[in-house]
């Protein structure tokens, strides 16, 4: 026969309600977290957040075959407007300089201002002084 001892039995603890009680804390905190985020995922892969994780490439819009569009003429204070291609092959880099820091052509020479003739396309007409001699005072 197995001797018993004779020391007394410490008491089984159980807490049943108290680990009850703490495991609907933790799934309370838990499970509207973890819809949170699995929501959050699902919205994130409609946007397209992970495409590029997923080896999908979205087709950027292309542009084949269009050249910007350049502006052909401009309007040269003194001179008037003038064809651009034609200035640029007519006159010299330091002849269109003359231009740009006069801002007009009376430096010109009449051989420069004859190369310049043909790309004028529309003559700036001198601005009108107002009248000042035939005014009277009532």
């Amino acid at each position: 026969m197995p001797v018993e001892s004779k020391l007394p039995r410490p008491p089984k603890v159980t807490l049943p309600k108290i680990k009850d009680f703490l495991a609907a804390i933790y799934f309370l905190i838990w499970i509207p977290i973890g819809l949170f985020v699995l929501l959050f995922i699902i919205m994130s892969v409609r946007q397209g957040a992970f495409n590029s994780l997923f080896g999908k490439q979205s087709a950027a819009p292309t542009t084949s075959n269009q050249t910007p569009t350049q502006q052909t003429e401009t309007k040269i204070p003194g001179v008037g407007t003038v064809n651009i291609a034609c200035v640029q092959s007519n006159l010299s880099q330091e002849e269109i300089q003359k231009i740009i820091t006069v801002g007009d052509t009376s430096t010109f020479t009449p051989e420069e201002k004859t190369k310049l003739e043909p790309c004028i396309t529309k003559k700036e007409t001198p601005a009108a002084t107002p009248d000042t001699t035939n005014t009277t005072k009532k």
